[in-house]
């Protein structure tokens, strides 16, 4: 008898291991990488052929991806066929909302932000801050050191908005997001 309990002792502490070693793999790979992404605020523009642009990765060329005169959809796949596997996975997980309100890091942060898009300073993509709410931005309305007050407005949901079969009213609801979202 003595000796099973020894064996499931054993097992059990191995198993322990086995489990507290992952977590830390996982936790140093996938939950504390943000030091390694930090954001790249200077950015140059430059000219090529007539054309200015920013040197998002700073390489000194124009990439397909820099190049707000091609499609979206041609951008967009170069940016991801140059990203690597550990930059798409951060960009699909993100950064949580602790990041998103500076906890931390008193420097960074939306009062009322929802999560955070890490940056991927090697391509040159900045930190993206995600608001929440089916009905417009859900922030907070006063920020420490701030005199102002940012109001959202309350916009009819999506489901509502599509009801009306109305595109040009859509796309200003749209707009009006955008614009208390740069606000």
């Amino acid at each position: 008898m003595k000796k099973i309990l020894k064996i499931t002792g054993i097992i059990a502490l191995l198993l322990g291991l086995v489990v507290l070693g992952g977590w830390m793999y996982l936790k140093s790979k996938l939950f504390n990488f943000e030091g390694d992404y930090t954001e790249t605020t200077e950015i140059e523009s430059m000219t090529v052929s007539g054309y200015t642009f920013l040197d998002r990765n700073a390489n000194g060329k124009l990439d397909l991806y820099e190049d707000s005169r091609k499609s979206t959809k041609d951008r967009v796949s170069d940016l991801l066929y140059q990203m690597t596997l550990d930059e798409k996975i951060h960009v699909l997980k993100g950064a949580g909302i602790g990041s998103a309100v500076g906890l931390g890091n008193s420097e960074t942060g939306i009062p009322g932000a929802a999560g955070v898009i890490v940056p991927t300073p090697r391509l040159g993509i900045p930190t993206i801050y995600l608001s929440d709410g089916p009905a417009g931005l859900r922030i907070e309305p006063t920020r420490e050191g701030a005199t102002e007050t940012y109001y959202a407005t309350a916009f009819p949901i999506a489901t509502l908005l599509a009801s009306t079969w109305n595109t040009d009213l859509v796309e200003a609801v749209g707009n009006a997001m955008g614009e208390e979202a740069m606000a």
